[in-house]
């Protein structure tokens, strides 16, 4: 859901936008702000940064946790039943993952490089911010006041993973958070586009409808 309001910050300001988040992760984990903006000074940047990429911290990265990494999550993603376990934690109501949706997700793992970008991600989670918008309430607000844009969030009712009180919790923040529209699908959970597609789409449906008419 971040890429998707640091897009909207890119696009021309004429350009009409409605950015529609579903079950987003917001003010969850905010990066630590480095103590300087000036990236070329070393003594301000962050040890854990420095030793990162140092020439030891890129040896270790490659050589030592990257491929342990790998090979701890293949063994994950490979132990009988993993993918059903994950996704009846993410379902709504668990008695509704198939076969097809089992399918369905684990088709990525079958590629090369795929546990690589997980890695990367949780890697930079640790890092201090690249710059401001890497923060959640500076980018948000970034896009709330940004001309001709709506912004929208769905949530599932009985979403385990992210809980449906952190979005309403993380609007508080903002003057505008009653122009942010926040919809909750009863009975389903984190991926509610595809517990149920139908219903997700009639919920964008009437967003757009309502959007536009007015």
């Amino acid at each position: 859901c971040l890429a998707m309001l640091r897009l909207a910050t890119e696009l021309p300001k004429e350009t009409a936008k409605f950015i529609i988040l579903s079950s987003p992760a917001l003010g969850i984990h905010n990066r630590k702000v480095p103590r300087s903006s000036n990236k070329n000074d070393d003594n301000n940047q962050s040890w854990l940064r420095r030793k990162a990429f140092s020439p030891f911290g890129r040896f270790a990265q490659q050589r030592l946790l990257l491929p342990v990494g790998r090979y701890v999550l293949k063994r994950v993603v490979g132990t009988k039943g993993s993918w059903k376990s994950g996704l009846k934690l993410a379902w709504g109501d668990p008695t509704k993952v198939t076969d097809g949706d089992v399918l369905r997700f684990s088709w990525p793992a079958v590629g090369m490089g795929w546990e690589d970008g997980i890695l990367r991600f949780a890697s930079a989670q640790s890092l201090p911010q690249e710059d401001e918008l890497d923060n959640d309430r500076i980018l948000m607000q970034r896009v709330l006041d940004l001309p001709n844009t709506k912004v929208a969030i769905i949530l599932g009712s009985s979403d385990k993973v992210v809980s449906p009180k952190q979005a309403y919790k993380f609007m508080e923040n903002f003057e505008a958070k009653d122009a942010v529209p926040i919809i909750e699908l009863e009975g389903l959970g984190h991926d509610a586009f595809e517990e149920d597609t139908d219903a997700f789409c009639r919920v964008v449906n009437e967003l757009l409808q309502s959007h536009w008419s007015e």
